[in-house]
Formats: structure tokens, C-alpha cells, sequence
């Protein structure tokens, strides 16, 4: 069995696993006890499984610290295994500032957490940022940010040296605080917002962007295409010339009927005859 640290109000398992060589004797059933006296398992307290060999402690107080054993014993002796259960009071919140607050331009924001435990342990404190795009991160010591030492349970958000209205709305977020020892936790959660929103800072970025249009590198284009629709529409020019030829030509011989020709004189047959004689 193992020896267990554990806060008020969980509940604890202990496990007496038993056996023996297959020359011996079947060992007894575990029985258990507490600081050498038998346990009353009728209680509801207590609740003992799979043939008593795993005791439960429910609701754990600090009267239930102690050393709790289990008994057994075959044709070889007895076996006798112990833990001792520690119960010690869980973290306490005593003190902690608001959960929202909004910053400003040269401002200074200061968040607090006040904790206490059992006198044996030592507290410690982690603070956790998570931004507008949902990364949560560790926060350390910066040019914003502040921790407290040797205690860390102070951080102050520093905003005296900001003109940026996006490195201000950068600091807004959720900001929790982790209260922790090796046995108990507790986080606790502010919201930090301002009155300049993410849509005012892509406005102001927007009429700082210059008017002056910015030169662009010339490109060469290749002359093919020009060359193509010059050609195009030479050949087109050209047919058009032809097809006002052939039309004029044409109202041209309509204007006179049939191409002029020479006409020859035919003799006639009395000229003919005449001629004979």
C-alpha cells in the first residue's frame, strides 16, 4: 500500500493485495484496521470491495488522517501492510481582485490574488494570458507586464509608455491566475477589456496608408498580339476595297448595258450581186 496526501472532501482508495504459493495454505480475507483498531465497515464511510481487498474512504476529513493497515494470514504466518493518509485543508481563495476591468492609455492595472493552505506546504502562482485569437500562454516578465517576487501573486499590467492603440488592445484578453502545490489547485479568472476595439484599429491603420500610388515594375509585353490585329484588319480593309471594285464595275455596266464594241458594215446581197457583174 501506498501512503496518500489528499484535500478535505475526496475519497481514498487503499489497495491489500494477498497471495500465496501454490504449496501454502488460500490466505484469510484482508482485514482492516486503523491505527491498530479494527475499522467499523459498517458505516458508510467505509467501503470495502472485490473479496475486502480494496477499503474506500469516502469524504475525507481531517479526523480520517492515520495509518490504516490490513491483515492476513495463511499456513505460512501473517502478512501486515500499512499507508499512512494525510487530509489537509484545501486552497482557499481569501482575497482576489475584481473579475473585469478595463484599461486605458497610460494607466497602470494591478491584479491580486491572496491564498492560504496547510501550514506544511508552500503555495505557488502562475499567471496565464489568452489573447483575442485563443492562445493561451504563460505570461513572464516584460516591458507590460509585472510579477511580483518573491510571492508571485501580484501582476501588474504597465500602460503609462503606450501611444499604440493596438499594442493596448493586444493587452486584452482573459488573465487567470493558477494556485497550486503538489496536492491541490485552484485558478482564478479576470477579463481585461478596453473602450478601443479591434474594427477602431484597422480603421486607423487604413488612414495612415499612403496616397501616393507606388511605381510598378514595367513589364515587357510580347508585340505578337498587336501584330495579329494589325494584320486582321489589313485583310479586312483589303476585301472591303475589292468588294467596292466589283460593285462599281457592276452599277457601271448597268449605267451603259454591254461592253461598247466596234460594229462592222455587212454588204448587202444587191451590193454583193452588183459587184459580181
Amino acid at each position: 500500500m501506498l501512503d496518500v496526501v489528499v484535500t478535505k472532501g475526496k475519497d481514498v482508495s487503499f489497495r491489500c493485495e494477498v497471495k500465496s504459493l501454490s504449496t501454502e495454505m488460500l490466505p484469510s480475507r484482508p482485514l482492516w484496521k486503523k491505527n491498530g483498531k479494527d475499522l467499523d465497515i459498517s458505516k458508510e464511510k467505509y467501503n470495502i470491495k472485490k473479496d475486502n481487498q480494496v477499503l474506500t474512504v469516502t469524504d475525507v476529513q481531517k479526523s480520517d488522517t492515520g495509518v490504516y493497515q490490513c491483515l492476513s494470514e495463511n499456513s505460512e504466518g501473517v502478512l501486515l501492510k500499512e499507508a499512512i493518509l494525510k487530509v489537509i485543508d484545501p486552497i482557499t481563495i481569501h482575497e482576489s481582485s475584481r473579475d473585469s476591468y478595463k484599461i486605458v492609455q497610460g494607466g497602470m492595472l494591478k491584479l491580486a490574488v491572496v491564498a492560504d493552505t496547510d501550514p506544511s506546504l508552500t503555495l505557488q502562482y502562475k499567471w496565464m494570458f489568452t489573447g483575442h485569437q485563443g492562445n493561451e500562454k504563460e505570461i513572464e516578465t516584460n516591458k507590460y507586464w509585472s510579477i511580483s517576487r518573491p510571492v508571485q501573486n501580484n501582476l501588474t499590467i504597465d500602460l503609462r509608455q503606450i501611444t499604440d492603440p493596438s499594442i493596448l488592445f493586444s493587452l486584452t484578453g482573459y488573465y487567470s491566475a493558477k494556485v497550486y502545490h503538489k496536492y491541490d489547485q485552484k485558478r482564478i479568472y479576470f477579463t481585461v477589456r478596453t473602450d478601443t476595439m479591434e474594427t477602431d484599429i484597422i480603421t486607423m491603420e487604413t488612414d495612415i496608408i499612403p496616397t501616393t500610388a507606388v511605381p510598378q515594375k514595367d513589364i515587357d509585353q510580347p508585340t505578337y498580339p498587336d501584330t495579329i490585329i494589325y494584320i486582321v484588319v489589313s485583310t479586312e480593309t483589303f476585301v472591303i476595297i475589292i468588294e467596292i471594285i466589283i460593285i462599281a464595275s457592276y452599277l457601271n455596266r448597268r449605267k451603259h448595258g454591254r461592253f461598247r464594241y466596234k460594229k462592222k458594215k455587212v454588204p448587202s446581197r444587191n451590193d454583193m450581186e452588183t459587184g459580181q457583174l
